[in-house]
């Protein structure tokens, strides 16, 4: 891809997870497939101005990421999220990213309090709902 190339999301719905890798991904806009062609041409055209385009349920998602109505969570804990959701251990988790299991465990504790969650599995599914993580 050429470094001028703007990129739209399209996805299947409007969850946290995906707007927030689009805007973590420095995306050209995003739009759910209920988007409508009006709304496609406004994107494509935001797009090809510099601007960006979000349909108006993903400006909801990300007014409540920038306020922390929403939790947002950090690269790291992102990629411990990940492992989490496949079923690793903490001490899996550790040897995959090169941390101790005990960082590993500091991050998950991390994201259940963001989350406000009692416990991994908790989590999993918080992460599952969201569409941080495939089941």
């Amino acid at each position: 891809m050429s470094p001028g190339t703007r990129v739209l999301f399209v996805a299947g719905d409007d969850r946290p997870g995906w707007v927030a890798a689009a805007l973590e991904s420095d995306a050209a806009g995003f739009l759910g497939t209920d988007a409508r062609a009006e709304d496609l041409a406004r994107a494509v055209e935001s797009a090809r101005s510099g601007k960006a385009y979000y349909s108006p349920a993903a400006a909801r998602v990300v007014a409540d990421l920038m306020t922390g109505r929403i939790p947002s969570f950090t690269g790291r804990e992102r990629q411990v999220l990940a492992l989490l959701c496949r079923g690793l251990s903490s001490k899996e988790i550790g040897r995959a990213l090169g941390l101790a299991p005990k960082s590993v465990e500091a991050h998950r504790a991390r994201m259940m309090r963001k989350a406000r969650v009692s416990s991994a599995p908790g989590l999993v599914r918080y992460a599952l709902e969201q569409g941080l993580c495939r089941a």
